[in-house]
């Protein structure tokens, strides 16, 4: 199968042609879409517009009728694909992690069934863009890396703890809503260790490889079924590489790599297994170590830099939100909330001297310890 089939799709909704050609390793072939805008699935789910296709089938999304007008996400298999009985388990075996997987970084499943036109998976939709899409604007700063992937490590290590292994990390597999939260998608290669499930030969790529060559471990290139924990993690390390310097780790240059969180990524993406983080859990750690450390030091710099900065009365803020640049790497903007966001999420930061009653208080104790002194002196010989 072709590295690019089944291959995950933008929250961005578009409108279907009315057919599409795909490139399979069989050959080329047009593929008519069974579905259409407002047909309804399952009795329920009413289709909305067509967010992508696939070599496997589309993604639609969704309105669930019956529940609320929730919008979903419908994973369709083409009928050709459901024919082929290896692709069909592996569309049911997506679904089964999913499903055991509740995590809030790991995009649920709410729903599978078939039709006349095919099985289907009905999913959580995430209106918004994956990682792949996003760089290929700008490489991520240090900042979003730790954003986006610390809760995804941990996501991952959760699911190896119950034996299940993605075997497929990369740009295009990560997806952010419109609130920046980060979700592990497609699932569709996932291993799981503890009924020995494995992929056969129809999992394989173009190249005989199971998942995208350009970030896959060394283990699993030589053997798609030897895929551990550390493989994810090599993975997902590569995944940081990449979305640092929008260069693969094929090309590997140890300088591009940011100082600060290089010794990280190179333990990370170590060619044996055992020599890398003992799990994500670790890795995951390590990372938020880092950034800790990293980010007090920037806090400082920038501290230290804009008290040599002369004050200049031109310089106005807006009265509502105030956007004041960074000068390090910890967060592109300082958001300064208005006083009422301050008073009402975090009303111990009200300034004392704002408060009459506390700022008689000061005063008062102010006068007395003053007084207390002036009695000292007097009366010291």
């Amino acid at each position: 199968m072709d590295d690019n089939d089944d291959r995950s799709l933008s929250g961005q909704p578009t409108v279907p042609p009315e057919s599409k050609r795909i490139d399979r390793n069989a050959g080329s072939f047009d593929v008519e879409c069974p579905s259409a805008v407002g047909d309804i699935v399952a009795g329920r789910y009413e289709l909305l517009d067509r967010a992508g296709q696939g070599g496997m089938g589309a993604v639609w999304k969704a309105v669930d009728r019956r529940l609320g007008n929730r919008i979903v996400a419908i994973k369709r298999m083409l009928p050709e694909i459901a024919a082929d009985s290896q692709l069909l388990a592996r569309f049911h075996r997506e679904a089964s992690v999913l499903a055991s997987l509740q995590d809030p970084h790991i995009v649920q499943v709410f729903d599978i069934g078939e039709d006349a036109h095919g099985p289907f998976l009905v999913m959580q939709w995430i209106d918004g863009v994956s990682l792949e899409q996003q760089l290929r604007e700008d490489p991520l700063s240090l900042s979003q890396v730790f954003d986006i992937f610390l809760p995804i490590a941990r996501s991952l290590h959760r699911a190896h703890q119950q034996s299940i292994f993605h075997r497929d990390v990369k740009p295009s597999n990560i997806m952010k809503d419109g609130q920046g939260k980060p979700y592990l998608i497609d699932f569709g290669l996932a291993r799981i260790e503890t009924t020995g499930e494995s992929v056969s030969g129809s999992d394989l790529t173009s190249t005989n490889h199971l998942g995208s060559i350009e970030f896959m471990s060394p283990e699993q290139v030589f053997d798609p079924r030897s895929v551990t924990a550390q493989s994810d993690l090599w993975s997902l390390a590569a995944t940081i590489y990449f979305s640092l310097t929008r260069r693969t780790v094929r090309s590997l240059r140890e300088s591009l790599i940011p100082e600060p969180i290089r010794e990280i990524l190179l333990r990370a993406l170590e060619h044996e297994p055992e020599d890398r983080h003992a799990d994500l859990e670790q890795f995951a750690e390590d990372l938020k170590i880092f950034m800790m450390d990293h980010c007090e030091t920037e806090k400082w710099t920038e501290l230290r830099m804009l008290a040599e900065v002369p004050f200049n009365p031109d310089v106005r803020l807006d009265s509502n939100t105030k956007s004041v640049p960074k000068l390090g790497v910890c967060e592109e903007t300082h958001v300064v909330p208005d006083s009422q966001e301050i008073e009402e999420s975090r009303p111990v930061l009200k300034k004392w001297y704002n408060d009459p009653n506390k700022l008689a208080w000061v005063i008062m104790t102010l006068w007395l310890f003053l007084g207390w002194m002036y009695f000292r002196s007097m009366t010291t010989p």
